[in-house]
C-alpha cells in the first residue's frame, strides 16, 4: 500500500534564488536576486513580470538549463525534495520531461523551424527512451493524439510555421 499523498507539500521549492551574467569587463550582472516561491500539488503558479525581469531565466534555472555563463550566486531548487542545483547532468536530464517541464508562453520559438514537428517529438522520445527510429516516430503520433492535435498523422510532417500557436503550444507538450 503506498503512502498518502500531501497536497500541502510542495513539490517545487524555489528558496532565495540568485543569479548572474557577466557583465563587462570581468563584472557580474544580478539577473535574479533572492527568488523564492513553492508550487504545491494541483496549484497553478504564474510567474508575472515584465519583459527581461527573469521569468524565462527562472524557469531554465529551475530545468537545470540555462547559458554556460549563467552562474547561480545563492539559493535552492527543490523538485520532490532533491536539489536540482546538486544534481549531476544525467539526473538532470532524466527528471526533465518525466518529474518537471516548462512551456514558455512562445512555444513556436522553442521549436527548430527547419524541421518538422513530429521529428522534434521523435528525437525527444529517443533520447529518454534509446527506442529506434521507426519506434519513436509511432510514439511521436500517439503523443500527438494524445494532447489534441487533429490528424496527428498529417501534422506530424508539419513544419513549425504551419502551425497554430495552440498547435505548436501542443507539440511543445508532446514534447
Amino acid at each position: 500500500m503506498s503512502e498518502p499523498v500531501d497536497d500541502n507539500k510542495p513539490i517545487l521549492t524555489v528558496e532565495d534564488l540568485s543569479l548572474s551574467f557577466p557583465g563587462l569587463r570581468d563584472s557580474r550582472v544580478q539577473v535574479l536576486d533572492g527568488v523564492s516561491f513553492d508550487v504545491r500539488r494541483a496549484e497553478t503558479v504564474a510567474l508575472v513580470g515584465e519583459s527581461g525581469s527573469g521569468k524565462s531565466v527562472t524557469a531554465l534555472a529551475i530545468m537545470g538549463l540555462g547559458a554556460e555563463a549563467a552562474r547561480i550566486e545563492s539559493g535552492r531548487i527543490l523538485v520532490d525534495d532533491r536539489d536540482v542545483l546538486t544534481m549531476d547532468e544525467e539526473e538532470r536530464r532524466a527528471y526533465r520531461g518525466r518529474r518537471i517541464a516548462v512551456i514558455f508562453q512562445s512555444p513556436r520559438a522553442s521549436l527548430n523551424p527547419l524541421v518538422k514537428a513530429g521529428d522534434q517529438i521523435a528525437r525527444v522520445v529517443r533520447l529518454r527512451t534509446g527506442e529506434s527510429a521507426k519506434r519513436a516516430r509511432a510514439d511521436a503520433v500517439e503523443l500527438m493524439e494524445a494532447v489534441g492535435l487533429d490528424d496527428p498523422k498529417r501534422r506530424y510532417h508539419a513544419y513549425p510555421h504551419q502551425l497554430s500557436g495552440g498547435m505548436a503550444q501542443r507539440v511543445m507538450i508532446a514534447m
